[in-house]
């Protein structure tokens, strides 16, 4: 719950703070989710249908250069998404 951290460096008697944004990535079989964690999880499955992952080709090589030039559009589209979502008041997603 806190927003920031603090520790000392390795090696000296310096202490220094930085910004505490925390993301938790985690893999598992048939993992579940109970309790408030079913609304603080984003479940995702990652097939990339193909024997060698790391040969795919993508349609946007240069991701940051096409959201950097499809920034307008795409921020209308994800306003979208979340104004659906809010207008079909809010359904619980299970």
């Amino acid at each position: 719950t806190a927003t920031e951290w603090s520790g000392r460096i390795l090696g000296l008697s310096k202490t220094v703070s930085a910004p505490l944004t925390p993301t938790w990535f985690v893999t598992g079989n048939n993992i579940s989710f109970v309790g408030d964690t079913c609304r603080r999880v984003l479940p995702i499955r990652l097939d990339p249908r193909v024997e060698r992952p790391e040969e795919r080709e993508f349609r946007h090589p240069d991701l940051l250069h096409f959201i950097s030039q499809e920034r307008p559009r795409l921020l209308v589209a994800a306003l979208t998404v979340l104004r659906g979502f809010v207008l079909a008041g809010r359904p619980l997603h299970g």
